[in-house]
């Protein structure tokens, strides 16, 4: 009797045991799911500071924008001189003097709301571009800083530090590329930066949308 006591505590014992552990890794799955929703783009800002980014550039509020540029980092603008894309780090931005010096600002207005979703390409032929609105894509990170380096160095047109090389490598993998499309081929593309719970404007894109090369 002693023994078979003891073998049905062992058993209810093993049983209770298997019983807690799926509640235990259904509570662990719940927690991470949680962790991941709080560290949404939207829900860290990035929707507010996109609208913000555009009203400011629709006005060339030069003022708000250059409050949301990091003085570490600068801002890169990306710009076409001749067939190939190239790209300089100013430390603010000044509407009445543009970089490239030859490139004005344009008139850029835009109603639209803003979607996540995968960003519309330009098509030189029709010089229209896929889809208009305002756009993020916050599934993948943008690329162009270091694919022009990795091109002008390639060819020798340019060469590139292995800090420089880093600092794109740290920007480029906590950012993400808005494409707002007005009327024609007008547009208004850049990039925002994560750091320290705080979005940054790191890039304005003056080349894509360009068919002139």
């Amino acid at each position: 009797m002693k023994f078979n006591f003891l073998a049905i505590a062992v058993l209810f014992l093993v049983i209770g045991c298997n019983q807690g552990k799926p509640k235990q890794a259904q509570e662990q799955a719940k927690d991470t799911l949680a962790i991941r929703q709080t560290t949404t783009p939207q829900q860290q800002g990035l929707t507010e500071t996109i609208n913000m980014v555009l009203k400011a550039y629709q006005n060339k509020d030069a003022a708000t924008l250059n409050k949301l540029v990091n003085p570490a980092w600068g801002i890169y603008i990306v710009y076409r001189p001749g067939a190939s894309d190239n790209f300089t780090i100013i430390d603010s931005i000044d509407f009445k003097n543009p970089e490239p010096h030859y490139y004005e600002f344009e008139d850029f207005k835009t109603t639209a709301t803003l979607s996540y979703a995968p960003l519309p390409t330009f098509d030189c032929g029709t010089e229209k571009w896929s889809k208009n609105g305002l756009f993020c894509d916050s599934t993948a990170n943008p690329t162009t800083l270091s694919q022009i380096a990795d091109f002008m160095q390639t060819y020798n047109e340019a060469k590139y530090s292995e800090d420089q090389l880093q600092k794109i490598k740290n920007i480029e993998k906590s950012s993400f590329r808005v494409i707002a499309t007005g009327e024609g081929y007008l547009s208004f593309i850049f990039q925002l930066t994560l750091l320290d719970g705080k979005w940054y404007l790191t890039l304005i894109d003056r080349a894509y949308g360009g068919c002139d090369a």
